[in-house]
């Protein structure tokens, strides 16, 4: 169970550390002012890191109530992928706002091609 905290937490650590880095770049060339872009890179981080220790305490309890032979297919199916879906949600989140913004503006869609 101490190996399995260890990894969970390495593994949240890290995501945490790489979202951000993912989320700069996918939102660099983006037409957006760079304080609405750092507002959702730190509002997708913070609710990384919230969500993450919620389901920290939901898996722990999992496996302490029912039994240990699902830590290998909770952490390798649900862990990295919960994580990267709502970095996906956040990005289109981000766009669809900016496009509907630039929406009239046909000098700001010159970063689409």
């Amino acid at each position: 169970m101490l190996d399995y905290i260890d990894l969970y937490m390495k593994t949240l650590v890290s995501i945490w550390l790489l979202i951000p880095w993912v989320l700069l770049t996918a939102f660099l060339p983006l037409p957006a002012k760079f304080w609405n872009k750092l507002i959702f890179i730190l509002l997708a981080d913070l609710y990384g890191i919230i969500f993450g220790c919620i389901r920290y305490i939901v898996y722990i309890f999992i496996f302490r109530e029912f039994s240990y032979i699902f830590m290998a297919p909770v952490f390798f199916m649900l862990v990295p992928f919960f994580d990267f879906v709502f970095v996906v949600a956040f990005y289109s989140v981000f766009v669809s706002n900016l496009a509907l913004k630039l929406k009239k503006d046909d000098s700001k869609w010159g970063w689409l091609y």
